[in-house]
């Protein structure tokens, strides 16, 4: 899972020089980006974090919602990569946060912890 968020947050960042738009979409794209390749770092760095995992699904949340909030939402191809973007990274951080709460917590999953 890593590496397709790793992925999605280089996009993001490069998105604006291949996408041609600048501005407030271009430094929203760029620190976005940021922080989501820093989270997937973080989560590659500790396996066990959870935080990294829930954090990308806010970054999901912010990036689909940003084109109508800072209002550059009239400029079609800022606002198609930033929706379809931030889609992506909150179906894989719901999925990746839920599949990571998931393990460990059967009395089979501990006994194996426990040996």
């Amino acid at each position: 899972m890593v590496p397709i968020v790793l992925a999605i947050g280089v996009w993001e960042i490069v998105s604006p020089y291949v996408l041609s738009f600048s501005g407030g979409p271009l430094v929203n794209a760029v620190v976005t980006g940021v922080v989501v390749v820093v989270l997937a770092l973080w989560a590659l760095r500790i396996p066990s974090a959870a935080l990294p995992r829930w954090l990308v699904l806010v970054a999901g949340v912010w990036l689909a919602l940003s084109p109508f909030v800072l209002k550059f939402s009239h400029t079609a191809g800022t606002t198609v990569s930033s929706v379809i973007v931030g889609i992506a990274l909150i179906v894989l951080g719901a999925y990746w946060g839920l599949q990571r709460a998931g393990r460990g917590s059967s009395v089979e999953d501990r006994s194996r912890r426990m040996a």
